[in-house]
């Protein structure tokens, strides 16, 4: 669930650093403006745990994914591994046939400040159009528009 494959010969890998370092300006933001910021912060603790947590698997899933010949791209991830719909390599991938242009579809965040920004990571990864579908209703049996759609 946290690693996507893109359109030619592309992955996209879960960057827990960047993920951390979002949600930790999102939250210095929402404190300024005086809201609560209790939820966010327990998600921050949630996901630095899991980047420790799964350091070494990901290094080494990184190192075999590069030897393969495949091209990395760095997604900021916000996974934690539990009942959270901001998982945004849970998401379908495509090239339109009629235009030729790419497409990636994925769960729309419990935060909207981070569309945008999954937005340009995508783009950079060659994605011309990032749509964001809510699955709030099936996340809460851990599944994410991949997972609802069956993609093989």
């Amino acid at each position: 669930m946290i690693y996507r494959p893109l359109q030619n010969g592309k992955v996209a890998i879960p960057d827990y650093d960047e993920g951390i370092r979002l949600l930790t300006e999102l939250c210095k933001q929402k404190q300024e403006k005086g809201e609560n910021t209790i939820r966010l912060e327990g998600r921050l603790t949630k996901l630095k745990k899991a980047a420790e947590k799964t350091k070494a698997i990901r290094e080494e899933a990184n190192a075999s994914l590069k030897n393969g010949g495949y091209e990395l791209v760095k997604i900021p991830c916000f996974t934690t591994f539990d009942k959270d719909n901001t998982n945004f390599m849970n998401g379908v991938c495509g090239t339109c046939k009629e235009t030729g242009k790419t497409y990636y579809i994925t769960n729309k965040p419990g935060e909207r400040e981070l569309e945008g920004v999954i937005t340009e990571y995508l783009k950079g990864a060659g994605i011309d159009n990032v749509y964001f579908v809510s699955t709030t209703k099936d996340l809460k049996c851990m599944g994410g528009i991949d997972c609802l759609t069956q993609e093989e």
